[in-house]
């Protein structure tokens, strides 16, 4: 009897060592999962070319803390302005999963990387031919990030204990100025002042040389206006005196699309985490920025119905802020700007602000790792906040608790009954 039972003891104890081994590595996995922080962007990030030149942008990411093995891009452009020409993998990653495609302003590609990739480095290269000369900057911009409820037509990257999570939690697109080569605008300026300028000088030169010959005939004299009438184009210089006022009330008139709502320009809050709202163009391109210690940089997009809203990721320390928004139309490739300065108070608590500030603290140790291009600030407002959050759920599983509990129970009912075989 004490035979078996310490041979069904040291079974139990081969069992739950590798076990215990397993199940501790495991719950340590689970803590090192990282939370989303990628980032996608362009270099450069503006450019100006001629028309019928090449432009060629390189779709970067940032993975930060993320590791990443393999991106979905899906990147957008004005087909009036741009032709897409190529889209080929980027060195740094070395599998091609799905073939590019470009097509009617829109271009995909999808690429691997076998062993993973962290840092920065290039996902793709895309090269366009310009077409025609823009009014203002055009944006290549990568589509909306995939999401729960967004599956298809959208941008994503998939990286190592992430379960399948979207690891990007931001774009930024290149703007793109194409212009005329020769500067054809710069002569008609000069020509449009140049015209009135001779138009009086001629005016009086002709109208006293013809008109002392009909004064003799104190009846032609009624015709002299006649030609002075003709020679009244100084009517000219009270055109110019015209637009001067027509433009005046017209831009009173015009409604900006792009608007602040809230938090209102001038206002005060003490709410660290203001909501943040305001309108733009339907389904248009939004990019924010809020300057504070560490810049907030982020890029969204509009509703349909052209109503946007940003959820802050991080506390407001008190102090006075200016939120800048620039919305892009999808349709016209117009851009607005608006912007809104407001001041966030102390709470008045005995310790609310002492308490917050430790969350700043991760914010200038992130910033290095996004240094590499203009979406840096923004990854390391966004990383070490949405890691804080993701940790708790992850480590507060208590499955691998419980069956250690049971495992030790074993162990002890064992001891017991070894020790009371004993005394037997």
């Amino acid at each position: 009897m004490k035979k078996a039972l310490f041979i069904i003891l040291f079974i139990l104890i081969l069992i739950a060592i590798p076990a215990t081994v397993f199940l501790v590595k495991q719950r340590q996995d689970l803590r090192q999962r990282a939370a989303p922080a990628s980032r996608v962007y362009f270099e450069p990030s503006s450019i100006t070319k001629n028309v019928n030149e090449n432009i060629t942008l390189n779709a970067m990411i940032n993975t930060d803390v993320n590791i990443v093995q393999a991106v979905q891009l899906r990147i957008t452009y004005n087909s009036t302005n741009l032709e897409g020409l190529t889209l080929t993998k980027g060195a740094d990653f070395d599998e091609e999963l799905l073939a590019p495609t470009i097509s009617n302003g829109v271009a995909t590609i999808t690429v691997g990387s076998s062993t993973g990739f962290t840092g920065t480095g290039v996902i793709g290269v895309i090269t366009f031919k310009a077409l025609a000369e823009t009014a203002s900057p055009i944006q290549v911009a990568y589509s909306i990030l995939c999401d729960d409820t967004v599956t298809d037509n959208c941008t994503q990257a998939a990286a190592k204990k992430e379960g399948g999570t979207n690891v990007l939690i931001g774009t930024e697109p290149a703007l793109i100025t194409i212009t005329q080569p020769g500067g054809s605008p710069s002569p008609s300026p000069s020509a449009s002042p140049g015209g009135p300028t001779p138009t009086p000088s001629a005016s009086p030169s002709g109208g006293p040389s013809a008109t002392p010959q009909p004064s003799p005939s104190g009846t032609v004299a009624s015709t002299s206006p006649s030609p002075s009438s003709s020679t009244l184009t100084p009517s000219p210089s009270s055109t110019p005196g015209g637009p001067t006022p027509t433009p005046s009330p017209s831009p009173s008139t015009t409604t900006l699309a792009t608007t602040i709502i809230h938090p209102a320009n001038g206002s005060s809050t003490s709410n660290k985490r203001p909501g943040i709202d305001g309108t733009s163009f339907k389904n248009a391109l939004i990019i924010l920025t809020i300057n504070s210690a560490t810049p907030i940089n982020d890029t969204f997009y509009a509703n349909a119905s052209g109503i946007w809203s940003y959820a802050l990721r991080v506390d407001l320390q008190p102090g006075t802020y200016t939120i800048s928004v620039t919305g892009n139309d999808p349709v016209t490739d117009k851009l607005e700007n608006a912007s809104s300065t407001f001041t966030v108070t102390s709470s008045g608590g005995t310790g609310g602000t002492a308490v917050a500030s430790p969350t700043a603290t991760p914010h200038p140790t992130a910033t290095p790792v996004s240094g590499g291009g203009t979406t840096g600030t923004s990854t390391a407002n966004a990383s070490p906040v949405v890691a804080s959050q993701g940790a708790v759920p992850i480590t507060g599983s208590v499955t691998p608790t419980f069956i250690l509990f049971i495992i030790a129970s074993g162990l002890i009912f064992l001891g017991f009954a070894t020790t009371l075989g004993k005394k037997e």
